[in-house]
């Protein structure tokens, strides 16, 4: 029975875990995705497709621009959750290494938030007014099809609270050492 409590699992684990494999999976999916898109590109001939709020629009020869347009639809943010995805597994082997209270951490939790609340809003932003450029409907009618991700900014902000807490944290630790 004393063997069984010696073994010390990381309170990361769980997590740690899937945010790998989910990596793995993202990027295998992205460059898979990235590879065919390139394929379309690259033949052309192809319709290109789009749905809007309103309806359907498609281009029997599309041109390079059009083209362009349909890649910048979908590709920001998917970008961007494999980058999130990365920069998680990164900030997880940091805390696993130093652990949880350290300066470094901190600044990672830091920047993983503010990557979140900024990155994934621009980019949903960018897929919306590239999709207004390719179907116009109106001016400024993609402030309406955009898909704002308030999740992330929810989250994001989030995530600067916990690194001030995790900052004190790490100050706190250094003042004990030093005492000790």
């Amino acid at each position: 029975m004393g063997w069984i409590m010696s073994v010390r699992r990381s309170p990361l684990e769980p997590l740690f875990s899937v945010v790998s494999l989910a990596s793995v999976l993202g990027v295998t999916a992205l460059v898979g995705g990235v590879f065919t898109l390139g394929l379309e590109f690259v033949r052309g001939r192809q319709p290109v497709c789009v749905r809007d709020l309103w309806r359907d629009v498609c281009f029997d020869q599309p041109t390079t621009m059009q083209r362009a347009l349909k890649f910048l639809i979908t590709a920001p943010t998917s970008f961007v959750y494999v980058a999130a995805l990365l920069l998680l597994l990164k900030l997880l082997v940091s805390a696993r290494r130093m652990g949880p209270h350290t300066f470094p951490v901190a600044e990672e939790v830091r920047g993983y938030g503010l990557f979140l609340l900024i990155s994934l809003p621009l980019a949903t932003l960018a897929e919306s007014v590239a999709l207004n450029v390719l179907a116009p409907h109106q001016p400024l009618s993609f402030i309406g099809g955009w898909d704002f991700p308030w999740w992330a900014v929810f989250t994001g902000l989030g995530l600067l609270t916990i690194a001030r807490i995790l900052r004190t944290g790490a100050t706190m630790r250094e003042e004990l050492e030093g005492t000790v």
